[in-house]
């Protein structure tokens, strides 16, 4: 504990926040780590603590190879976020495929965006479905795949955007009628 640090959030308040120093020698790699903290107090039972660590990219050597924030250290695999979801529908399959392509954000705790990699984008087949029976607008689900090339970690995410079936609902042959 900090000397001095703990103020209450609210006057007469219960609830203080103090802060903690926290020291860590790791002996065999000669390497010293002091890490403050804050820990919300009442009556001095601890509430939470802040900030969560050993989830692999938190510049502590976690495994103990003298080595910090390495590749088995990386336990939260990257990500993909959508920038945005369009209103309208999609005319076409294609149209949606590129839309995800253009607006699919990668993230990763551990390596930057130059090292991850977004793509393919492919429609899963047999996974569109019409929102209201005999509508033309359907939902489809797309999968995206994002790799981290410096783990070499590939992780696949859905996305469900909503495209206008362009294809006929039934072909009948015409028959007899000069063009057969």
């Amino acid at each position: 504990l900090v000397p001095g640090s703990c103020m209450a959030l609210v006057t007469g308040s219960p609830i203080e926040e103090c802060v903690f120093n926290a020291t860590v020698t790791d002996t065999r790699c000669n390497v010293t780590v002091t890490e403050s903290f804050v820990l919300e107090v009442v009556n001095a039972a601890p509430i939470s603590l802040v900030p969560l660590r050993g989830l692999g990219c938190d510049g502590i050597d976690n495994d103990y190879d003298c080595l910090v924030d390495e590749c088995d250290e990386d336990l939260v695999p990257p990500t993909l976020k959508l920038s945005y979801v369009p209103d309208d529908p999609f005319k076409l399959v294609a149209d949606a495929i590129e839309f995800l392509i253009a607006n699919l954000c990668p993230e990763d705790d551990c390596t930057g965006s130059n090292d991850l990699v977004v793509g393919p984008v492919l429609l899963v087949p047999g996974s569109c479905m019409a929102l209201v029976t005999g509508s033309p607008i359907e939902e489809c689900v797309f999968n995206a795949t994002v790799t981290d090339t410096r783990c070499n970690v590939t992780v696949t995410e859905s996305f469900v955007l909503e495209v206008v079936n362009a294809a006929p609902i039934s072909l009948v042959p015409l028959r007899g009628l000069g063009c057969d």
